[in-house]
């Protein structure tokens, strides 16, 4: 027969040490509440998996709007040397 061994703790679950640790890190009263809300995040897989979609698409969508709002520099300074360019007279 074969044995169930005991299931492990994933990574995302953190001990209540842990957790201590984190909120003895933070100063001030205003933390608390950010504390607490990292504190359950840990503990729920489901707050785990969420906070590393967050952390995913903050990844992806920081830079994109960097490069988005570079590329639209870009175009606006060509065209307003296609403007200028255009307002010279040729003869």
């Amino acid at each position: 027969m074969v044995s169930q061994a005991e299931p492990t703790r994933s990574t995302h679950e953190a001990s209540e040490a842990e957790v201590q640790v984190v909120h003895e890190g933070s100063a001030g009263a205003g933390c608390d509440g950010q504390a607490r809300l990292l504190r359950r995040l840990l503990r729920e897989q489901m707050g785990a998996t969420t906070l590393e979609y967050g952390l995913l698409l903050a990844a992806i969508a920081l830079p994109s709007y960097v490069i988005f709002r570079q590329a639209l520099k870009l175009l606006v300074y060509q065209y307003g040397m296609i403007v200028q360019l255009n307002s010279l007279p040729f003869p």
